[in-house]
């Protein structure tokens, strides 16, 4: 049974930012981009632990074609995938006591929002992949 995903405020916001980033270059390069998360997510969803541990509890794996990375820990109890960042490889989070990344899983649950369905400041929906090529067209 696929796990539900959900993203952290800092997950969201390195999402948006990225696309963006990709849709003032091209509208195909941003559309392409988000069809690669949505299906690395889908990998991820499907199968949580199929990918390599690299701090305590914390997977990450890079998404196709893109030079994107993202971290994520699987919550057993809910049966559900907490992804915690989204970040360019070359910048590679810091591992340490202040860095919100790699932090207390209690936190990453309770500070974590589900992924917005469009590029706009809506309210978040629970288990919603992003509905982001709609946004872009």
């Amino acid at each position: 049974m696929p796990y539900k995903i959900s993203f952290r405020k800092r997950a969201t916001k390195e999402y948006i930012e990225a696309t963006a980033w990709y849709q003032e270059r091209s509208l195909q390069a941003a559309e392409n981009f988000v069809s690669m998360v949505q299906q690395t997510l889908n990998e991820i969803k499907n199968q949580p632990d199929n990918f390599r541990i690299v701090y305590k509890n914390f997977h990450q794996t890079k998404t196709k074609k893109f030079p994107f990375n993202i971290v994520y820990f699987i919550d057993e109890k809910e049966q559900s995938v907490i992804i915690t960042t989204l970040f360019h490889i070359k910048e590679i989070p810091k591992r340490n006591s202040n860095n919100k990344i790699f932090r207390d899983r209690s936190y990453l649950i309770t500070k974590s929002i589900s992924f917005p369905n469009t590029l706009n400041n809506q309210e978040p929906q629970q288990d919603n992949l992003p509905a982001l090529k709609q946004k872009l067209g």
